[in-house]
This record gives structure tokens, sequence and C-alpha cells, in this order.
């Protein structure tokens, strides 16, 4: 549509001026309309109509993505969704791992205070044993020493991890003390 089938245009002769002229605001609407896609931007000749009036065939360069670059637009967004699921699997195992050995120190914790509870001054040394957390067995040695003062206990609680006895998530060391009764 152009400014003579357009009865809304302004229309100015070659060296009018008006200060309407100038202003978008004062303009009819078809006329800022007209040649505008619909982002706002001025229509370049592209499009069904343009091809038309050119007489060429609607398959021109104007629009579109060629195959090339489609191609490489996925590939970097391959690359980028496998950089973030290698990063969100990472994540998830340095949790569980996390998850295992507070469990550990959990369990280690607990044979110190099963001792203080029970009032406990065992003999010097090894103790082995197993303890249920969070649904999995988890494997202690405890290696009690004697220390210089007779009324003191050393005790050193090492925490195994489920699936492997010679890996150990937590070593805990505390003392006993043998109070008079």
């Amino acid at each position: 549509m152009n400014a003579i089938n357009n009865p809304f245009a302004l229309s100015l002769s070659k060296g009018e001026h008006s200060a309407k002229s100038h202003s978008w605001f004062d303009r009819p609407v078809l006329s800022i309309v007209e040649g505008l896609t619909t982002n706002g931007f001025r229509q370049s000749g592209c499009g069904w109509d343009a091809a038309q009036q050119r007489g060429t065939s609607c398959r021109s360069p104007c629009g579109g993505f060629t195959l090339l670059e489609v191609l490489v637009a996925l590939f970097i967004l391959a690359i980028t969704m496998a950089a973030v699921s290698r990063t969100a699997n990472s994540s998830i195992h340095h949790v569980e791992a996390l998850r295992t050995r507070v469990i550990a120190d959990w369990v280690a914790q607990n044979r110190l205070a099963i001792h203080q509870a029970r009032g406990d001054y065992p003999a010097p040394g090894i103790q082995t044993g197993e303890e249920a957390q969070a649904g999995q067995t988890y494997p202690w040695q405890e290696e009690i020493i004697a220390t210089p003062n007779p009324t003191m206990r050393r005790i050193i609680v090492d925490v195994y991890a489920p699936d492997d006895v010679k890996h150990t998530l937590r070593e805990l060391t505390g003392y006993l003390v043998q109070y008079p009764r």
C-alpha cells in the first residue's frame, strides 16, 4: 500500500514542509504501519507480494537460515547440553559422596556417645562391629589406647565405606574418663 492508495496518508508535494509531517505521532496509523514487518523494522522487499512485484520466484535470499547455519547452531546446542549434563552428573555424584561421609561421621560419633552414656571404661585393644544407618551398614573399628593418665583412655573410631572395608570414610578421636564410684 502506498500513499496514493491510502486516503489517510498526508500528501505533501515536493518542497512543501509542515510541522506535522515530521512527527510520527501526527501521521495516520496506516501510513506509519505501511512497509513495516511484525517486529517493527522496515520490510526489505522480501515475501510473496514483493516477489510477485519483482517477477521473481518466492525463493529469495532475504529470509530464513541456511542448512549450514542450522547445523552449526544445533552442534553448539549439543555441546552445551553435554557440558550441562556432565556438570549435573558430577554434582549428583558429589552430593552422594558427601551424604555417605556425613553418615559415617554420625556412626563414629554414636560409638563415642555410647561409651560415654554407659560409663564404659574399656580395656586397651581393638574392637570391631557394624552399625546400620540410613539403610546401609557401616563397618567400624575402635582402637582403645591407654594414656599416661591412668583414669583416661584414648579411643580412635574408624568408619569404613559400606562396600569397601579398606576405604576409611571417617576417623574420630575421643577420650573417656574413669570417674570414681
